[in-house]
């Protein structure tokens, strides 16, 4: 969920870096955490904080092993998992942005190849948490790390970068739309085509709730973003050539 992403009229630039998480961060950003998604468990916070705390780096190598009568072969699939923070060193953290790969939901799609759903890992990032501290909000800390993570995650070669926001939410929907998002519909899931041809076989992102807007941003130009009476349609994630537009 993205909590914020506005900056009020008069506030002064402030040059604090986006940096690498440190521990001093973790209690700061379980708080951003909470705000940006009321409903997280107090074991999803407190891994959240684990991963602030012990693992400043990105690259993470996922196993995948495949086993069938014709195919047995295992999968190295190297994706990025981030937090980035604002604050110097010597502060504690005042907005952070989390992002991952959604891969619990693209491991559960049987209906691709396990190859595929190893390269779809590698090719669709989720923003899953960002947020300010209250007495920071309204500097557009959010805009700025939102920008670096669509920045390092298009560097790395990935297609698209998604997020999910409330209704209640406006002013955060109106800033993505102003940085080149496409809304769905509240409560729609939105339908994914990997490939570049739509007559293949395509996955619904069902983890949309009632109440709760999709967003998505193309990373890349092979990658179309389509929106119909509030359905998004995302098409060729894991093209080699240019997308035709679904019927």
């Amino acid at each position: 969920m993205i909590h914020d992403l506005l900056r009020l009229p008069g506030q002064p630039d402030d040059p604090a870096p986006i940096r690498l998480p440190l521990p001093q961060d973790a209690n700061n950003v379980r708080l951003m955490a909470r705000a940006a998604h009321p409903q997280m468990s107090a074991d999803d916070l407190a891994r959240l904080g684990k991963l602030v705390t012990t693992k400043p780096d990105d690259e993470t190598v996922w196993t995948v092993h495949s086993a069938s009568l014709l195919d047995s072969r295992t999968f190295d699939v190297p994706w990025l998992r981030s937090i980035r923070v604002i604050g110097r060193p010597a502060q504690q953290a005042k907005s952070f942005v989390h992002c991952a790969p959604p891969v619990d939901w693209i491991m559960a799609q049987r209906q691709l190849t396990t190859e595929d759903r190893c390269r779809l890992s590698a090719a669709l990032v989720e923003v899953m948490l960002l947020g300010t501290m209250t007495q920071h909000r309204g500097r557009g800390y959010g805009t700025r790390l939102l920008r670096d993570a669509e920045e390092r995650y298009a560097a790395a070669g990935y297609a698209a970068v998604f997020a999910t926001v409330r209704t209640e939410r406006a002013g955060v929907i109106d800033g993505l739309r102003g940085r080149g998002y496409t809304i769905g519909a509240p409560g729609v899931a939105p339908l994914l085509y990997p490939w570049a041809d739509p007559g293949r076989a395509s996955a619904v992102y069902d983890y949309v709730r009632r109440g709760v807007h999709f967003a998505v941003k193309a990373l890349t130009g092979r990658v179309i973003v389509d929106e119909r009476g509030g359905l998004v349609i995302v098409s060729g994630l894991l093209a080699d050539e240019p997308t035709q537009q679904p019927a």
